[in-house]
């Protein structure tokens, strides 16, 4: 009955803005396109949304936005789509939604680190390109090792003056923390990347090198089966997290983090969209936020929701995120091709 409610009001007001417009023509066309605009807006949404995720599917970002397109559809009476648009480092995606005509039709769902790009690459939107729709969630990280590694505490690692380390993907935020990590502990690192965390991941487990920053879902069974040694953790509070009990925060380690950066997902639209149709995406995705497909996905990765200040200044701390990839790519002269 709710979804019946607000398709009849919509209709009304569809009907009696369409009639304002007509008899407004013959005077003027201006005033016209100005009452077809508003029409438009108090009507929204009238047709499929697309939320765009600019990588492959089936994997975590993916999986989050299917669940969310769920519950922002149960909420407007629409369909909302997702469509993969994977490339270049997420800027494949992220570059169709900047393109996008700004009616609240084509949205993008990424980690903060595909709008980062246009810091340190030739792309074609930045991040006044687009306008935030809302936060969702971060993912701490975890120092593992592999199991013969010989290290089991920062210390191990200090003292090895030098040592390769595993990344999941160049010049990421997995790679630069990892980076900052051992500038601070005063060892020379070489980087070996993979193609993704699952490559990763095996490769610690199978020696072929020492240790990484990784996501906490990609590693967390094998820190269990005793495959893998955890031996710090990176969140967003500077605390220790629940899935790791009693391994220490890298701060409490004595590790300044503050050029560290952790993964922040959101949802975003090309800039320009009306203020009306601004909000009534919001209410929507507040409502998915909280629906149980949400929770569940979130929950069972280990993905906490962003809250209070960390909620409300999402994207302009991803500017500021985006300033620190470029001047720590720009430190430790990391090639990114």
């Amino acid at each position: 009955m709710k979804n019946t409610r607000r398709l009849t009001h919509r209709g009304v007001a569809v009907v009696a803005a369409a009639a304002a417009a007509l008899a407004f023509t013959a005077c003027s066309p201006a005033g016209a396109d100005s009452s077809a605009d508003a029409a438009a807006e108090s009507s929204f949404p009238e047709k499929t949304i697309t939320i765009v995720v600019p990588y492959a599917a089936g994997g975590l970002t993916d999986i989050a936005a299917r669940a969310l397109a769920a519950g922002m559809e149960a909420e407007l009476g629409q369909t909302v789509i997702v469509e993969n648009k994977e490339g270049a480092s997420a800027i494949t995606g992220t570059t169709e939604v900047s393109m996008a005509k700004p009616d609240g039709y084509t949205l993008g769902f990424a980690v903060d680190n595909a709008l980062a790009q246009s810091e340190i690459r030739d792309t074609a939107y930045t991040y006044d390109s687009f306008v935030p729709v809302r936060s969702m969630f971060t993912q701490p990280y975890v120092l593992v090792a592999g199991k013969d590694s010989g290290f089991t505490s920062i210390e191990d690692i200090a003292a090895a003056g030098s040592t390769p380390y595993g990344v999941s993907g160049i010049a990421n935020p997995q790679h630069l923390d990892a980076a900052v990590l051992l500038d601070e502990l005063g060892v020379e690192g070489s980087a070996v990347p993979f193609d993704g965390s699952a490559p990763l991941t095996q490769a610690l487990i199978g020696g072929n090198v020492p240790f990484a920053i990784a996501d906490v879902s990609s590693v967390k069974q094998y820190v269990e089966n005793g495959d893998l040694v955890a031996i710090a953790v990176l969140s967003s509070d500077g605390e220790e997290i629940e899935e790791f009990p009693g391994v220490p925060n890298l701060e409490e380690l004595g590790i300044d983090t503050s050029e560290m950066v952790l993964p922040v997902w959101g949802l975003f639209a090309p800039a320009g969209v009306p203020d009306a149709t601004l909000e009534t995406l919001k209410a929507a995705v507040d409502a998915a936020v909280d629906s149980e497909g949400f929770q569940s996905v979130i929950t069972t990765n280990g993905m906490p929701l962003l809250t209070g200040e960390a909620a409300e200044n999402w994207y302009e701390d991803a500017r500021k995120s985006g300033a620190i990839v470029k001047s720590l790519i720009e430190k430790f002269n990391i090639q990114i091709g």
